[in-house]
């Protein structure tokens, strides 16, 4: 499945019905409707996941000069989509796979390479032990408000936007998340868009940074 991409398919811990965690003090196992995937701690030894047929896809790219909630609204709405913004010039690039009988075979590489529209945005990469990436989640009715809060304070640099479906970390909401990924130590610009969407009500990705006063 995609990493956090789809409204409609969600992301690889929404399809674990089962694990065993090895902690220092004992051996869980977690099944059914019991647990919560993302508040587990420990060593992930076994792994159950619900799958689904392989199935075929097409990838589609979208941009625009004037990014807002209602054009991302109708991103979300491919089965599968992903969105590269610069908040400080405007300019937005998504890439979208859908199912197609006629497509290729959906194995998680079907996004790349990136499209030209993408690379052009990304410049070059950063490598992962010298970045500061954070995430939230905010629910979709702030996303207005999100849009317009990164646009206020955003440097330079690029804003990934990403989708869910209700889940652990938002239950009973539909998420959009602002990802944001630059060189390390994180640049004041990073620490607003922080704050913004932690005052939305964004909830932060456990596995990414988070600034100590957001």
């Amino acid at each position: 499945k995609s990493h956090g991409s789809s409204v409609k398919y969600g992301t690889v811990a929404d399809f674990v019905v089962a694990c065993r965690v090895a902690t220092s003090t004992e051996d869980v196992w977690y099944d059914g409707e019991s647990f919560d995937i993302t508040a587990v701690k420990g060593v992930f030894t076994v792994v159950s996941l619900r799958c689904v047929p392989l199935f075929r896809v097409k990838r589609s790219v979208s941009t625009t000069d004037s990014l807002d909630a209602a054009w991302l609204r109708t991103i979300r709405e491919h089965d599968h989509a992903w969105v590269w913004w610069d908040a400080a010039t405007g300019r937005v690039a998504a890439m979208a796979l859908d199912a197609d009988a006629d497509g290729e075979i959906y194995d998680g590489r079907n996004w790349s390479p990136y499209a030209p529209e993408v690379t052009r945005l990304l410049g070059p990469p950063v490598a992962g032990e010298d970045c500061y990436t954070a995430q939230y989640a905010v629910p979709d009715a702030a996303a207005d408000a999100a849009v317009t809060a990164i646009k206020s304070v955003a440097g330079a640099g690029v804003v990934e936007v990403k989708f869910l479906p209700p889940s652990a970390m938002l239950p009973g909401a539909a998420a959009v998340c602002f990802n944001v990924y630059v060189a390390a130590p994180a640049p004041a610009w990073v620490l607003g868009v922080e704050r913004a969407l932690a005052a939305l009500g964004g909830v932060a990705h456990p596995g990414k940074c988070c600034a100590t006063d957001v």
